[in-house]
């Protein structure tokens, strides 16, 4: 499983000069609104030796993750969400960088500002008018438009004038920018429904970037650590929870598999949705609901724990009702060969392929089908043990080129 391996950058090596990039995005160590992306594209910039400085406007309350390399980042945490005054500021002073500025890069979605329409329309004016003013080049990771999404399926219900807005926004956004996102299938959307050119490459294993990194610095192993062979066969659910999910017909599923005779341990990692706060007493519920000595709820995972999370479990287990891009949770995965099983989405199968995972897609309705999946990972699991240092470093450096090409170095 894998992409093509290129070689790793130096990241010891702090040149004196480099590309000059100037960042937004939500932050470490936040998880949510691509927080977890935008730290590990921080991260790979600070140690290639093809950066000169990156100076990173982040949500009030960021910091650096310890795999970044400090002595490249300059980190301004100026913004909070659905705050449009610290926007406004933001912007300004994004402006002012112009002067030490080679290339401005935004790590966004739609709705990533927050939860508030004005924010996010201000948001997503950010790079048309740095792109105008400056006239330096803006470059921007876009994991989804409305277009590319089943927002109803989202939680969201926008109505005829919203999307008339929001498409007026993103045209002006593809026009003005150079925008990237992550799929071939979303690229062909947008340019037939909104207009304009657009590129798609992924950034694959960007989440678990971070962990990985600090790991490795550590000289700590990147293998799972032995199990028997008669051990209960550990399911991971992980990510940000919200009515894009289904957890509650996930539960269900395993506690089927589980009352078929299969032996099993069920973590139920992450938060509720920010944009759904109310999702967390769903959450709540569950955990009540549940029997302890089967399925264990945590809450948000540092980035810096990521990795050991993955390796930790046998099965990520992915019941989307509908995804507004790809999985985070399944580029974590993928990075350690962790098998998945997931409801049968398109935009999953193609990020599966992408990315060289061959998940095994679950009929939600279908009990059987997880029970062989769990099975199957129970006895895959002795193969991850192999998995050593240097396949990690490759996968990481696949990592490391694709950030080149986003950056333009």
């Amino acid at each position: 499983m894998g992409l093509p391996v290129t070689p790793t950058a130096d990241a010891a090596s702090t040149p004196a000069s480099g590309r000059r990039v100037v960042f937004f995005g939500t932050f470490y160590p936040t998880p949510h609104r691509a927080g977890n992306s935008s730290t590990g594209i921080v991260t790979v910039l600070s140690r290639s030796s093809k950066i000169g400085s990156v100076t990173v406007f982040a949500p009030r309350g960021s910091r650096l993750p310890p795999a970044a390399n400090a002595a490249r980042v300059d980190l301004r945490a100026t913004w909070a969400h659905d705050d449009l005054g610290s926007l406004v500021t933001t912007l300004v002073r994004m402006l002012r960088r112009r002067d030490d500025c080679d290339l401005y890069l935004f790590n966004i979605y739609v709705t990533s500002f927050g939860r508030r329409p004005l924010a996010n329309a201000f948001g997503l004016m950010m790079p048309v008018v740095l792109a105008r003013v400056t006239r330096r080049p803006v470059r921007v990771y876009m994991h989804n438009f409305l277009e590319t999404q089943d927002v109803e399926q989202l939680g969201y219900t926008p109505g005829r004038l919203v999307r008339r807005l929001v498409r007026a926004l993103e045209s002006r956004l593809v026009r003005a920018a150079s925008v990237v996102v992550p799929l071939a299938s979303q690229r062909a959307i947008v340019e037939k429904e909104v207009g304009g050119r657009l590129e798609s490459f992924l950034l694959p294993y960007i989440e678990a970037v971070p962990s990985v990194y600090a790991r490795i610095d550590s000289g700590a192993p990147v293998a799972p650590p032995e199990q028997p062979s008669t051990a209960p066969v550990r399911v991971l659910l992980f990510g940000v929870w919200g009515p894009q999910k289904d957890l509650a017909g996930a539960v269900r599923l395993l506690e089927a598999v589980a009352g078929a005779g299969l032996s099993i341990k069920v973590t139920v990692a992450g938060g509720a949705n920010p944009s759904f706060p109310e999702y967390a007493h769903e959450l709540e519920r569950l955990e009540k609901a549940l029997p302890p000595e089967r399925f264990r709820f945590v809450d948000w995972v540092p980035e810096d724990d990521v990795l050991q999370l993955t390796l930790e479990h046998d099965l990520l287990f992915l019941p989307y009702r509908a995804t507004g891009g790809y999985s985070g949770a399944m580029s974590c995965g993928a990075l350690t060969d962790l098998p998945v099983a997931s409801y049968d989405l398109p935009q999953i199968r193609e990020f599966a392929e992408e990315i060289g995972v061959r998940p095994a897609l679950i009929d939600p309705k279908r009990a059987d089908q997880l029970a062989a999946a769990v099975q199957e990972a129970g006895r895959v699991r002795a193969d991850r043990r192999r998995l050593d240092r240097a396949t990690v470093e490759s996968r990481l450096a696949v990592t490391g080129e694709r950030v080149d090409r986003l950056v333009g170095t």
